[in-house]
């Protein structure tokens, strides 16, 4: 995967929580989406997309991290974030279901 994102000319993040247990999977997600936001937007990524989940209220819960890093000035207000089947879209940043987290940002123009 890492090779496709070279070829594109893409910038890529990764942000990790290990070792994780099987009941703090949540969290660690939580963290990396934290840091994986921070990053992203230091590198002025406007707009999020995050893949959705089967379970709408662990989709509710990436949109509350993404809030919250707004609240806290950690992520601009305007940040626009989407949650869509990978089929959906392009890979302007994505989220994996495990406790690593990549993003990777379109080439400019």
């Amino acid at each position: 995967m890492l090779e496709a994102i070279a070829e594109l000319g893409m910038a890529a993040f990764v942000s990790w929580g290990y070792p994780i247990g099987a009941k703090h999977q949540e969290e660690a997600r939580r963290r990396c989406l934290t840091s994986l936001v921070d990053d992203l937007c230091r590198e002025g990524v406007g707009e999020l997309v995050i893949e959705q989940r089967e379970d709408r209220a662990l989709n509710g819960a990436d949109r509350r991290t993404i809030l919250d890093a707004q609240h806290a000035g950690w992520a601009p207000p305007d940040l626009i974030c989407r949650l869509l089947l990978p089929w959906q879209s392009r890979c302007y940043g994505f989220l994996m279901p495990s406790p690593v987290q990549l993003g990777c940002t379109s080439p400019a123009g």
